[in-house]
């Protein structure tokens, strides 16, 4: 997969174009910025295993109504994500 930097943009700049997952909008398509290494390491693992891991594309496909799940599509499968653990993910949305 390709370096979201460029050589203009510094790896500060990058980290402040990041978002959460949780800051997503509906359509979004993004590389994984990172993932929180203060989540549970069971749940570091588990979405390791299924594919949330840093410079991995994702899209946001649907955002739950009164913070609902945030619901994303990660190497053609589709995951739903609660709000304290989509908040621990950040993402670089691609143009």
């Amino acid at each position: 997969m390709t370096s979201m930097l460029t050589p203009a943009m510094t790896s500060s700049d990058s980290q402040d174009a990041a978002m959460t997952l949780w800051d997503a909008p509906k359509g979004t398509v993004a590389l994984i910025a990172s993932v929180d290494t203060g989540l549970d390491p069971q749940v570091q693992l588990r979405l390791r295993d299924i594919g949330i891991e840093p410079a991995r594309q994702l899209i946001c496909l649907q955002r739950g109504p009164f913070g609902g799940p945030v619901v994303i599509s990660v190497a053609d499968t589709v995951y739903s994500l609660e709000q304290p653990i989509a908040r621990r993910i950040r993402i670089s949305p691609t143009v």
